[in-house]
């Protein structure tokens, strides 16, 4: 199997719904996503559904070294329940300010960009706040526009669920990222 081409700024419009149907197959894709980052100087910010230690070790297992990433700061891995529920609830505006920051301190830091990949699995559990969602993807297509040193991957894993979520979300994502590949969407593209 040819190897998948790198996810980028340019092949994603900044921002894009990885679609994957196993945790291997999220963990290789990401594994060089992030490693480009990195060596690309990148601050990687990565929101897991798994432990953080889980992901980091599995990160490892796929040949990505992420100690030293890990130990200055430049690669951090968050909790998903953690970052988007805090108190239970999802909030766009409070989402939107965790982005900006990160840009900042990206910058601050001297890094050439953020690179960032979050986990979306909880809206599974919680349709109550997919309209809120829906409006913190818009802002975020927003804040790709004016940040070009900014890039995004939201993480949905194919489910039973998964048609009508990602019928909802059609319109807020650019690309979709299938089978390691990203592709235009086309509904996007249209809206």
């Amino acid at each position: 199997m040819a190897e998948s081409p790198s996810i980028t700024r340019s092949n994603t419009r900044g921002h894009a719904a990885f679609l994957y149907n196993t945790s291997d197959d999220r963990f290789e894709v990401l594994a060089k996503y992030f490693k480009e980052g990195v060596e690309a100087g990148e601050l990687c910010v990565f929101v897991t559904a798994d432990e953080p230690d889980v992901a980091g070790d599995k990160f490892v297992e796929l040949g990505f070294a992420i100690h030293e990433p890990i130990q200055s700061g430049q690669l951090r891995i968050f909790g998903m329940t953690d970052i988007y529920l805090p108190d239970g609830r999802f909030a766009a505006n409070y989402m939107l300010a965790n982005v900006e920051s990160f840009i900042k301190e990206a910058r601050s830091l001297g890094y050439k960009g953020l690179r960032t990949a979050g986990e979306m699995s909880w809206i599974y559990d919680h349709p109550e706040f997919i309209e809120e969602s829906h409006r913190y993807e818009d802002q975020i297509n927003g804040l790709g526009d004016q940040n070009p040193d900014f890039i995004g991957l939201c993480l949905y894993p194919v489910k039973d669920q998964f048609a009508k979520v990602m019928h909802d979300a059609s319109g807020t994502h650019p690309t979709f990222i299938y089978n390691g590949e990203p592709m235009a969407n086309l509904h996007y593209l249209v809206s």
